[in-house]
């Protein structure tokens, strides 16, 4: 249900839910998800499940975590399914759901996004996820006013445009598409037999945007490495308060560079990543 006097922003997206585990780490993931939700009159709804939950009751720690958090209207979901069927029944009531969560990113770093919870609710759930990494700034969080949208210039990363493009409505974001593919995984692209292209890229994504709603995008091509390192740089550089992707959400893809820049990103970035996985892959 979308609160009453949601304004504008109403229709860019209608419950941002939060898993929390039970410790003080996620629910820094509460911090964002609260700003978000009343500014675009979204529901806000706590979840946990008792196959990865907390040790207290898990009633009573939801309460406690929605006082902590300043949300007295949140609603609270308590679950006995795994995480990831118990989010699949909540995401289900809703027609534009978003999943803000709290992440380490360190195992991600290794194999390829989050290692975990976050990398299985994005692989089974296909629903947009902000995730919000060890360095992200709490204040810059809850801005929510500028974004920087990535590219590898494939097909794939390509699925965060309709994602950003109502997300640009909503919010009128100011908005920077930037190129990230580096020379390897060019060149691993290249032999899979992928097209890809650089400035034409970043180009085609500024332009899909400004067809949708008319504002100004930005647009730059990024070169050297680290890559991840290059975009969170820009980020910083441009103030962002959101970083866009798509990923592949599927091990063994280090050839492409947002299937192993995702997690680092989300590891470095002061601000908080909004990451999408196509729904054609498997």
């Amino acid at each position: 249900m979308t609160p009453a006097g949601a304004g504008e922003a109403a229709g860019t997206l209608d419950t941002v839910i939060v898993p929390l585990d039970g410790s003080p780490f996620a629910e820094r993931g509460l911090v964002p998800a609260a700003a978000l939700a009343s500014r675009v009159g979204a529901e806000l709804v706590v979840f946990t499940s008792s196959d990865n939950g907390p040790t207290m009751e898990p009633e009573t720690y939801l309460s406690e975590a929605i006082v902590r958090a300043g949300a007295p209207d949140a609603t609270s979901i308590a679950s006995d399914d795994p995480v990831v069927h118990g989010l699949e029944y909540v995401i289900r009531g809703a027609d534009r759901p978003v999943i803000c969560m709290s992440t380490h990113g360190r195992s991600g770093v290794r194999q390829l996004l989050l290692g975990s919870v976050a990398e299985a609710i994005t692989r089974e759930l296909r629903v947009p996820m902000l995730l919000v990494g060890p360095a992200t700034d709490l204040d810059l969080a809850q801005r929510f006013d500028t974004a920087v949208v990535c590219t590898d210039g494939s097909d794939v990363s390509d699925a965060i445009v309709p994602v950003i493009a109502e997300w640009r409505r909503g919010l009128s974001l100011q908005t920077w598409v930037v190129q990230v593919l580096d020379p390897d995984v060019r060149r691993a692209l290249d032999e899979s037999g992928e097209i890809v292209t650089e400035e034409n890229a970043v180009r085609s994504i500024a332009g899909l945007l400004m067809e949708q709603d008319g504002a100004t995008v930005n647009w730059e091509v990024l070169h050297g490495e680290p890559v991840a390192s290059r975009i969170v740089d820009y980020a910083s550089h441009v103030s962002a308060s959101i970083i866009a992707m798509a990923t592949h959400g599927r091990t063994g893809l280090g050839r492409v560079a947002l299937g192993s820049v995702a997690a680092r990103v989300v590891h470095e970035a002061h601000c908080p990543v909004l990451v999408t996985r196509p729904r054609a892959l498997r």
